[in-house]
């Protein structure tokens, strides 16, 4: 007879793994499972500081759909619903609270590479937590004051992503998420686990798995990292006609910045280039604090050619896991390469947890439901 599993592990044990997934899903894939409304624009549908569900990767987008997306105009996210437009071409957005949609501001038509999700809806209306945005104010009041006591924010970003994982794997492997007992399967499927694991499911068999799933979710946030931001300044001959903002003379230099905000509620490491042969950047490095946002400057060289001048900057958002110049020079060598090596972290310090508590040869298949024969 089956062992009659405690409810107190079982809640331990789904707490822990939802708890990764939603700390290592936006980390490794750059797609969130849970915002908030941090203005009104979506009112009152969507209420300021209302959490939201986030469906992170959407098919079938159609007219009615709240999403969020990167904004060309903000730098950075922003939830608003779909009023137009199409897959191919782009679509057209508008808060329900804003009198235009956002396209009639400057904003690009949202194409498929810039959705990052889907708000979850039941019967049409959003489901929320209420009030939620006011409790991440004032947690993250308190992340600056426990960041500043340990050190900064790398020290407590790598504690804490090494904490949860660890957690994740004691609920596992101490039964809290065993399945019911195995059923009859069949024949063909049975020989063909014997096969590959002749003395069971292993401890490592599982880390190798985790380091698989890792691995792919991670090729996606190292894709997901680079994100081009477009500018542009209408060229004019006379020197007298240019503002130094929407239009400048041939050969003049303006001042532009752009805005980004942190990757939610993990310290981000930024790093600016430019895109385009009349971008100026400084190869900026620029820590964002988590939930916050911030301007890094770069220049428009206005070119000899009359008329509109279109030019794009490249943005690279990465989590603060690394010294900035660390991950500057992994930067520098492969751009997302940041993204394998916090990978490789996740996965030595799996494997170093499962060595740890001895199961690394030990059978754990019955955490699965089934065991070598």
């Amino acid at each position: 007879m089956a062992k009659k599993k405690s409810p107190a592990r079982v809640v331990l044990a789904i707490a822990s793994w939802i708890l990764f997934a939603a700390i290592a899903l936006p980390i490794v894939t750059g797609r969130p499972v849970f915002s908030y409304a941090s203005s009104g624009s979506m009112e009152p549908t969507i209420k300021t500081f209302d959490g939201f569900f986030v469906e992170p990767w959407p098919s079938h987008l159609q007219v009615g759909d709240i999403i969020v997306f990167q904004s060309t105009t903000r730098g950075g996210p922003s939830v608003h619903r779909i009023v137009g437009g199409d897959a191919r071409n782009g679509w057209y957005t508008q808060g329900d609270a804003n009198p235009e949609i956002d396209q009639v501001g400057g904003e690009v038509a949202v194409t498929a590479d810039r959705v990052m999700g889907r708000v979850v809806t039941v019967d049409g209306k959003p489901v929320l937590v209420e009030g939620f945005g006011v409790a991440v104010v004032e947690a993250t009041i308190a992340w600056v004051r426990i960041e500043n006591a340990a050190g900064g924010a790398r020290n407590l970003a790598a504690g804490a992503f090494v904490a949860v994982g660890a957690v994740a794997a004691f609920a596992f492997v101490w039964g809290g998420s065993r399945l019911p007992e195995r059923r009859d399967r069949s024949p063909r499927l049975e020989r063909a686990l014997s096969r590959l694991f002749p003395y069971g499911i292993l401890g490592k068999h599982v880390a190798i798995g985790l380091f698989v799933v890792l691995l792919a979710a991670t090729a996606y946030g190292a894709a997901s990292a680079r994100r081009e931001v477009p500018t542009h300044v209408v060229v004019v001959a006379d020197p007298s006609s240019g503002d130094g903002i929407r239009a400048g003379a041939q050969g003049q230099v303006l001042d532009r910045k752009v805005s980004l905000g942190s990757l939610g509620f993990l310290p981000t490491t930024a790093i600016l280039e430019a895109g385009s042969p009349g971008i100026v950047a400084p190869m900026g490095t620029r820590h964002v604090p988590p939930w916050t946002r911030v301007e890094m400057p770069y220049q428009l060289v206005a070119g000899e050619r009359v008329g509109l001048q279109e030019e794009t900057v490249l943005v690279y958002r990465y989590p603060a896991a690394f010294p900035e110049f660390l991950t500057r020079a992994m930067h520098d060598t492969f751009p997302g390469s940041p993204y394998f090596a916090l990978a490789s972290l996740f996965a030595a310090a799996g494997a170093a947890w499962v060595r740890a508590l001895g199961v690394w040869n030990r059978p754990v298949g019955r955490e699965f439901g089934w065991e070598a024969a």
